[in-house]
């Protein structure tokens, strides 16, 4: 019965076809090699189509197999890949590169590295390649598990213009700062000399002269805050008590100067109870209102 041995050689053949393709290089190349045919899939070529990487080789400098993850890479169709040279794939800076690792790769070197490629439309997409030297139809050829990794590379270059971004800031703001610090040594220097200059000789002149007691009180109060304010105290008041008011800074500068609630209040011409207030006000300001601390004693340390 020929015609039936014809069919029991032909399943056997079959059988032999099916056992060949979980053997990669043999089996991917009988079916859709690089002559772009388009043969049956063979069942391992169903299963890496469904991997999530591009999975492909290349030999002489073109894909001997590929994967249906690089369709979706490269915007060209498979037949489209088979035919086209790798060369034309690869962003042309990179391509040396490229084809320094195929190298390595063939002698045996196992290799993971980024490079870009030009997809069909245009756009230029990171990948990054991991292959192994295999045999394919007997000869020598790149496996490679392609991975896209454009949108890591983006928001890497995206952190990276932020940081660079901000490093500009914070030298922008730290020049500025120095500015401002120069300008305001600057304006405390004019402010003492021309204290020095302009007020303190009068206040002397003054004091020369014989003048009524209140007149002479007066001119002593003018001497003592003129100095003051070439003096650490009345800045170390409003670095450390920005939120105290002019005239609470005054009736402290006062209570360290050692006068008393009467002399605060002849001085000022306020009522005993207003000064009484603004020494509670400043007590509580510079957390002192449940110290036993002399609010005189405290505000001498400053000095």
């Amino acid at each position: 019965m020929p015609d039936a041995d014809a069919k029991i050689k032909g399943q056997i053949g079959e059988n032999e076809q099916l056992q060949e393709s979980c053997t990669l290089a043999p089996s991917l190349g009988s079916s859709s090699g690089s002559n772009g045919s388009s043969a049956p899939k063979l069942p391992i070529e169903l299963i890496l189509d469904k991997a999530q990487e591009v999975i492909a080789v290349f030999q002489d400098g073109k894909h001997k197999y590929a994967n249906q993850g690089a369709e979706e890479l490269h915007g060209y169709s498979i037949e489209e890949l088979y035919d086209k040279p790798v060369k034309d794939l690869v962003y042309p800076d990179d391509y040396p590169d490229v084809l320094e690792n195929s190298r390595k790769r063939l002698q045996g070197d196992v290799i993971k590295y980024p490079h870009r490629i030009i997809a069909k439309n245009g756009e230029i997409k990171w990948v990054e390649s991991f292959g192994v030297s295999i045999l394919w139809e007997g000869r020598p050829a790149n496996l490679c598990f392609i991975t896209d990794i454009t949108a890591q590379v983006k928001a890497e270059h995206d952190l990276r213009e932020k940081s660079i971004a901000l490093e500009q800031t914070n030298t922008a703001l730290e020049v500025l700062l120095k500015h401002r610090e120069k300008d305001l040594n600057e304006v405390e220097e004019k402010i003492v000399n021309n204290v020095k200059e302009l007020i303190l000789p009068y206040v002397e002149k003054m004091k020369a002269r014989p003048l009524p007691f209140d007149t002479a009180s007066y001119v002593e109060i003018i001497e003592r805050h003129a100095r003051e304010i070439i003096s650490p105290f009345l800045m170390k008041m409003q670095a450390r008590c920005s939120h105290m008011t002019p005239r609470e800074i005054q009736i402290a500068a006062l209570v360290k100067d050692g006068k008393t609630t009467k002399d605060i209040s002849d001085i000022l011409g306020l009522s005993h109870e207003t000064v009484h207030v603004y020494r509670k006000r400043i007590r509580k300001k510079l957390q002192l209102k449940h110290k036993n601390e002399n609010l005189r004693s405290h505000l001498l340390s400053l000095e």
